[in-house]
């Protein structure tokens, strides 16, 4: 099997080149020298761990096409793929690999939120359920999303999204999702049912009841809007 380094290098000069990029035009999106973009493709060196999510984002891919082909590389040694932010993450490892939202047995893991936990941004590979409290910011999960209040920012989950308040945010779920008011675009797989308004667009789903107004039209998606 080829090494991290080297796998990295032909990743990093691929997708460089399937975008029209030249190394000049990388380093100059990462702030850094058009040598560095060099001995990165030519496995000279590494990028700093630090400088994987910019190398992703400035190459319009994710982590993992990144480190495509290496077995175990989801998460470098050196630390994680991420910016060290306000961001409470949950993960499940086999050694030091990052288990993805697609292995089915995540969605037997549930993280459960204290009321009193001062909640910002949430993402976890499995399930999120917070009783009796909001979250102030965006809520990622691979399973379902359970919160008895409101999310403030937006909701994105593998299958349900239920919210006893509003979402500030758009909201995706691959099942359904329920809310009081949404303020963003909602795409589900089965349902939406929103007790009081919807401000976005709706989205690719079987079903939507409102019982409130629609404030975007939806995209051809039938609707029973209650009394």
């Amino acid at each position: 099997m080829d090494s991290v380094q080297s796998v990295l290098a032909i990743n990093i000069q691929n997708l460089r080149k399937s975008r029209d990029m030249t190394q000049e035009m990388l380093a100059s999106a990462l702030g850094v020298s058009f040598q560095a973009v060099s001995k990165w493709e030519t496995a000279k060196s590494c990028p700093d761990v630090a400088l994987l999510p910019k190398i992703a984002g400035a190459l319009g891919c994710s982590l993992d096409a990144l480190f495509s082909g290496i077995e175990g590389a989801s998460v470098p040694p050196s630390g994680f793929p991420w910016p060290d932010d306000d961001t409470v993450r949950v993960l499940l490892c086999r050694g030091h690999t990052i288990l993805r939202a697609e292995n089915g047995f995540l969605k037997e893991y549930t993280f459960r939120l204290s009321p009193e936990t001062d909640v910002m941004n949430v993402e976890s590979m499995c399930n999120i359920v917070l009783e009796d409290g909001s979250v102030r910011g965006n809520c990622k999960a691979g399973g379902s999303i359970r919160v008895s209040g409101s999310v403030s920012g937006a909701c994105f989950a593998g299958h349900t999204v239920v919210a006893g308040g509003d979402i500030g945010g758009d909201c995706k779920a691959g099942h359904s999702i329920e809310g009081r008011n949404i303020s963003g675009d909602c795409r589900a797989g089965h349902a939406i049912n929103v007790s009081g308004d919807l401000h976005g667009t709706i989205r690719k789903a079987q079903k939507v009841t409102v019982g409130g107004k629609i404030v975007k039209d939806c995209e051809e998606v039938p609707v029973d809007e209650k009394e």
